[in-house]
């Protein structure tokens, strides 16, 4: 990942995601005790790992290139037209052909009482002399052996410091102890250059998390784990890797079942669980056999040969360069024979691949790839599953990398990438892991070479077969489309004119792992478009009909259209809802019961429904069954009337009845007004 940005270190606002790793890491498959490293059992669940992208501080601009780095070597005139990151690859490669001498990185330990009270204070960090000089050991045994003896690890010194705050704030501890500890010689970045390192160990918790600067030949680390050698260690030998200037290591799954691999514009880091159109998402700290990808409890797995090259700590690393099929015996990268790794260039995109050979053994010896886990996966966009550990302690397995593209500047050693070019033990090219078994082959993209696993021994090596070709054609490619699901559903199946309670529909879409893909969310009532917009967050548009909507049968449906190539669109299925008419009352009174026949009757008429305000239709009158009056009732009357009636010509008594023919809203009802005598 890219540092965070150098300006101060109290910048750095997301420690709870390092937070998560002690909780996390104490979750192993067999419970560890304070001084042994756990062995899980068969088949185990992995532990839970952490998203740790908060375990970074960036280093101001004044920092020089790492100084493994210093003697690096020119790039061969064969390679002299790679690409600009080929071209560093291959100088970086070249730089353990150069003499190195070591580099002394003296480690200033600081116990700190961030808080006035013991009471906060943890005695499971082991923080006594003894356990902080064990720990320094570990620090200088790992780093010795992984850098071919020129990282050379020293504890120049212990001292307690207090810092009497009100709680323990983990990045507000650091800045604390770096201005005063040890004289203040680590203040405002003053160790920059000097491979001087500040570790601060908190006394308290302090919120169990632990961060270092990036780069910068010296630097910072803080741990609220203490010392424990099978947790706190890994951890500590992570955030020293960063000092050193290490970023993290991933892992890369293209969205294909043909094509494993992209261009380099393919690949670009995304976060866990999270929909994406990028052709080939990069899961941070994905590798798991890398001391700088996920730390599981007890592993202390060793640097990729890509890293190792990168720093120039190994010096075997063959190249192919040659036209043709080879065949290659790659040896075991923690053992000490040469030819540990193998560099090849695509011959038209420059592409710079590493491939390496790790088994059950010296640094990998407590390797999590070889711990007897079961694999550990999860779902990428477009049906893909992405899956780690799981491979053969016995026969070990080989590994593609590359660097991630823009992530480093002339600090920093760039992120690398383990592909996701192995097929998992279903045999599914949708699901992948992060190695490859015997029988098993890798074409790179636009098929400039290909590889295949033809053996594996730990004892003699993995022997790989590579063709290498002259002007491979690139092929179009189109990112894996993602399949959707758009669904539609009701709260209720009717509602009636002009009532409050009233029908929503609710559209929604995913992709089949449940993620929110970008797009727009249609939503049809016939033929009408009654909402669209961009799909939300939560993936889920609702839409109610309106109260005045006119009685009747309607159908409804949602559509989905995707913005990008990454999603297929969908459509919901067809739901049909009905709106009947409200329920009219209508009610009457004659104005006289009695009246002669020269005389001229009349009748209020009013005519109401729940939720109509002027109820619209027709009011007839009836006298003895036969209609007498008719009259069309606007809107403008608010559903009432008085009518007069014609003249009756013959004296008798008349049954008066009143009607409402109802609108395409509104319902008819009728209603007595009473008897009409009429007399001579």
């Amino acid at each position: 990942m890219k540092p965070r940005p150098a300006a101060l270190r109290a910048a750095l606002t997301t420690l709870t995601a390092a937070a998560i790793l002690a909780s996390v890491l104490t979750t192993g498959p067999t419970a560890a005790t304070a001084a042994e490293v756990p062995q899980p059992q068969t088949a185990a669940a992995a532990p839970t790992t952490a998203d740790l992208s908060g375990d970074i501080i960036a280093v101001p601009p004044t920092a020089s290139t790492p100084s493994s780095r210093r003697s690096t070597g020119a790039t061969t005139q064969s390679e002299s037209t790679q690409s600009e990151s080929a071209q560093s690859e291959s100088a970086q490669s070249q730089s353990a052909q150069a003499a190195s001498t070591v580099s002394v990185e003296k480690i200033y330990v600081s116990r700190a009482a961030a808080t006035a009270t013991t009471a906060d204070d943890s005695s499971s960090l082991k923080l006594d002399d003894a356990s902080i000089k064990a720990a320094v050991s570990s620090l200088h045994d790992y780093w010795w052996e992984q850098s071919s003896h020129t990282v050379d690890i020293q504890l120049a010194g212990i001292e307690n410091d207090s810092l009497a705050q009100k709680t323990c704030d983990a990045n507000t501890t650091l800045n604390g102890v770096s201005a005063k500890a040890f004289g203040g010689s680590f203040a405002n970045f003053s160790w920059i250059n000097t491979h001087r390192h500040l570790l601060v160990l908190s006394r308290e918790a302090c919120g169990t998390v632990a961060f270092g600067t990036l780069g910068g030949n010296g630097g910072l680390i803080f741990s609220g784990y203490g010392t424990e050698q099978s947790l706190a260690v890994p951890i500590l030998l992570h955030e020293f890797g960063h000092n050193l200037g290490f970023q993290h290591a991933n892992a890369g799954f293209c969205r294909s079942a043909k094509v494993f691999d992209g261009t380099d514009d393919d690949f670009s880091l995304v976060p866990a669980n999270t929909t994406t159109s990028v052709q080939c998402p990069v899961r941070e700290y994905g590798d798991y056999a890398d001391i700088m990808g996920y730390s599981l409890n007890g592993a202390r797995p060793g640097l990729s040969s890509l890293q190792r090259s990168l720093a120039g700590y190994i010096s075997d690393v063959t190249d192919d360069s040659a036209v043709g099929t080879r065949s290659f015996t790659i040896k075991p990268l923690s053992g000490s024979a040469s030819g540990r790794s193998l560099r090849i260039v695509d011959p038209v995109s420059k592409a710079v691949y590493y491939v390496e050979y790790r088994i059950k053994s010296g640094a990998d010896a407590s390797n999590a790839e070889f711990a007897g886990y079961r694999q550990n996966c999860e779902s990428i966009t477009g049906g893909f599953t992405l899956c780690a550990l799981g491979s053969s302690a016995t026969s070990g397995s080989v590994r593609i990398l590359r660097t991630l593209p823009n992530s480093n500047d002339s600090r920093t050693y760039p992120a690398t990438v383990v592909l996701a070019a192995g097929l998992d033990s279903k045999n599914d090219p949708t699901r992948r892991d992060t190695h490859l078994d015997k029988g098993e082959s890798f074409t790179d993209y636009g098929s400039g070479f290909s590889l295949k696993v033809t053996s594996l021994n730990p004892s003699s090596g993995a022997v790989v077969s590579v063709r290498l070709g002259t002007a491979p054609t690139f092929s179009a490619k189109k990112p894996a489309t993602a399949a959707t699901t758009t669904t539609l559903k009701v709260n209720r199946a009717t509602q009636t004119y002009g009532s409050s309670t009233r029908i929503t529909a609710t559209a929604r879409v995913s992709d089949r792992e449940g993620g929110i893909p970008n797009g727009t969310l249609t939503l049809k009532r016939g033929g009408t478009t009654v909402s669209k917009g961009a799909v939300p967050k939560n993936g889920a548009v609702a839409y109610t009909l309106p109260k005045t909507l006119a009685a009747g049968s309607y159908a409804l449906k949602a559509t989905y259209a995707p913005t990008s190539e990454a999603f297929a669109a969908s459509t919901s299925s067809t739901v049909k809802v009905a709106v009947t008419k409200a329920k009219s009352t209508t009610s009457s009174s004659l104005s006289h019961t009695k009246i002669a026949r020269s005389g001229t009757p009349q009748v209020a008429v009013a005519v109401s429904a729940p939720g109509v305000t002027a109820p619209t239709g027709t009011v007839t009158v009836s006298a003895n069954g036969k209609v007498v009056k008719r009259y069309s009732l606007t809107s403008a009357k608010k559903g009432r009337v008085t009518l007069s009636l014609p003249k009756f010509t013959t004296a008798k008594k008349y049954a008066i009845t009143t009607s409402f023919i109802g609108s395409t809203s509104t319902a008819s009802s009728k209603a007595s007004a009473g008897t009409l005598t009429v007399t001579k």
